[in-house]
């Protein structure tokens, strides 16, 4: 339980310095070539290129992609 706690806190600290360099997390959203990475396809109904699933997360500093997220998406029809 000790070592949870302390995990937890050296995951909020590096998160805190993150943030005040303006590193931030890619939030999944549609499917964007620029910030994100397919990885797999998989068959759907509904939208198409929809993300079902991030594998990687992906960040952005200043704005700028520093890593694109690495995602599942589905193809689809409406």
């Amino acid at each position: 339980k000790k070592q949870h706690n302390c995990f937890n806190g050296i995951v909020m600290e590096l998160q805190g310095i993150l943030e005040r360099i303006d590193v931030k997390k890619i939030e999944p959203q549609k499917y964007n070539s620029l910030l994100h990475k397919i990885i797999e396809v998989i068959p759907g109904t509904g939208e198409d290129m929809e993300i079902v699933k991030v594998v990687r997360n992906g960040y952005l500093l200043n704005g700028k992609v520093l890593r694109p997220a690495d995602v599942v998406v589905k193809t689809g029809k409406k």
